[in-house]
């Protein structure tokens, strides 16, 4: 859990970063307007992310948007890009690390998930199973 900025997804401008405070917590990626005191701020999250439907990436010098250092993206399952920046490189190595393990534990709890997808107009399954392997099939 931490403050971190995030970056407004149309800003042209160098300046356009909002607080946010993101927090994982079990198979959930949080972002908040302030910092959650209550079990009850918890269901208010601006926004709730499973941690096996997104990707975290740590942004290298040559793949950052602007003069910020220390920044990560998320990209959820719908496409949805999300740019946020921390103050210190060592904040950056504690939200990968964090990321890591929730989706390790996630994943390894989870083992097998199937997700409905359409293939050439025809209603699909998709099952990664973990210990099986992944499986297509006609849902039709």
């Amino acid at each position: 859990m931490g403050w971190t900025e995030e970056r407004e997804q149309d800003s042209l401008q160098d300046r356009m970063y909002t607080p946010k405070f993101l927090a994982l917590r079990g198979s959930s990626l949080y972002k908040f307007i302030a910092p959650p005191v209550t079990t009850w701020d918890w269901t208010r999250a601006e926004k709730t992310f499973s941690v096996y439907e997104i990707m975290c990436k740590i942004l290298k010098d040559s793949d950052l948007l602007d003069r910020r250092k220390h920044c990560f993206g998320v990209q959820s399952e719908s496409g949805e890009d999300l740019y946020f920046s921390v103050e210190l490189e060592c904040d950056l190595t504690l939200w990968e690390k964090a990321f890591q393990t929730a989706t390790f534990l996630e994943v390894e709890r989870i083992q097998c998930k199937t997700y409905a997808c359409v293939l050439e107009s025809h209603l699909m399954g998709l099952t990664i199973d973990f210990g099986m392997g992944f499986v297509c099939f006609d849902a039709a």
